[in-house]
């Protein structure tokens, strides 16, 4: 029925993201499967002292900072009572019967997100099913717990931490990932695509190229590392390359919402670029104007990727007198919100978008001169 299907988070063939029951928030979750770090492995790099690892780093300046005069003032070290020690019994004792009807992180009260912060304010996750073994948290670098330990501890850390998520699993994973990937590649004669983007392990793109399936690339998410942007002109060909998708906002959205990404992309994608007809000698516009965006969609129609998909929203923004409806509108889904549901509505008519010939013209120089059409394609389509 179909000639190609998408798997969304293709990663969670590989590992998945697992948070504990006692949490409400993913902080304190763990990849799984994975290889927990040992207390061996510690012992050998001089971290000796698990519970000041495992434990919540509570200080006197840290709560000073969090509460301000609300709290004791008083020297020493602090720690959860036992029937307040998990993000559960916080959430629950802070927010009553409220709690099960909040759903957005802003929305859940001061105290409680306080409480829940210097909770989450570790350096390792003791694994529940293995005695001493232990798992990195996600956000290590950021704790200060992390940032208050010598210099010594700190460094051992930072070698654990990037061996255990971007060395030690990559066997396992991709073991993992050959249990059931193949399984759906060959169900169908069906051409497959993995969504891929994100937190990508080394062992990802040799598993998809073996198993001939596309990986997506969505220019301002670079997956390469040191890269702020992607380039669409070093895209191989195993990918379908989008300036945006559903679960993104739209170019025009993305464009008029971060003035400062906007302006790096201008100079290093757009005006670094001959053939896009933009100066580096002008400053970006503030509005993703046709031009703007005939530029960026020219990058991924002349790449040597295998697809290349533009959202109609992005193709409307090559004319001005489509792209009227505010920017901010057109995301067809906010991952970030539960409260965001699926409900974007084209605010033109396709019968009004066929009358506008010089906007289909446009469309169809682009993919003629790309090289991904020919002019029998169009006349086929009786446009």
């Amino acid at each position: 029925y179909f000639h190609a299907y998408r798997i969304d988070h293709v990663l969670g063939l590989f590992r998945i993201w697992e948070m504990p029951a006692h949490c409400v928030t993913g902080m304190l979750g763990r990849f799984r499967p994975a290889v927990p770090l040992s207390r061996e492995e510690l012992d050998q790099r001089g971290l000796w002292d698990i519970n000041r690892l495992c434990e919540p780093y509570i200080r006197p300046h840290l709560l000073e900072e969090l509460f301000g005069t609300e709290w004791a003032q008083e020297p020493g070290s602090w720690r959860f009572k036992p029937e307040f020690n998990s993000e559960r019994a916080i959430w629950n004792a802070t927010q009553g019967a409220s709690a099960a009807d909040v759903t957005l992180w802003r929305d859940v009260p001061p105290l409680c997100q306080k409480l829940i912060k210097l909770l989450q304010n570790v350096v390792l996750l003791r694994d529940l099913e293995a005695d001493n073994s232990f798992h990195p948290n996600i956000a290590l670098h950021a704790t200060s717990s992390f940032l208050e330990l010598p210099a010594d501890a700190q460094g051992a850390l930072k070698d654990l931490y990037h061996n255990y998520m971007y060395e030690r699993q990559n066997h396992l994973w991709q073991e993992h990932a050959y249990k059931t990937l193949p399984a759906l590649c060959g169900a169908s004669d069906m051409m497959v695509f993995g969504e891929d983007l994100g937190m990508i392990p080394s062992c990802l793109p040799p598993v998809l190229a073996d198993l001939s399936v596309l990986g997506l690339r969505i220019q301002r998410m670079a997956g390469d590392e040191g890269r702020e942007f992607g380039d669409p002109a070093q895209y191989p060909y195993m990918s379908a390359c989008s300036p945006s998708c559903h679960d993104t906002s739209t170019l025009r959205g993305w464009w008029e919402h971060d003035s400062d990404r906007r302006a790096r992309f201008f100079r290093e994608q757009l005006t670094a670029t001959p053939q896009s007809g933009l100066s580096q000698d002008e400053d970006p516009p503030a509005a993703c104007l046709a031009g703007v965006a005939h530029a960026v969609l020219k990058q991924h129609a002349q790449s040597q990727s295998a697809w290349a998909i533009f959202p109609i929203q992005d193709l409307m923004a090559l004319d001005e007198g489509l792209a009227k409806r505010p920017a901010h509108e057109e995301q067809i889904n906010d991952p970030t919100n539960p409260k965001h549901y699926w409900r974007f509505r084209l605010h033109v008519s396709l019968e009004d978008m066929l009358a506008e010939r010089g906007w289909i013209e446009c469309m169809q120089d682009l993919l003629l001169r790309s090289g991904r059409t020919t002019q029998k394609d169009f006349s086929n389509l009786h446009l």
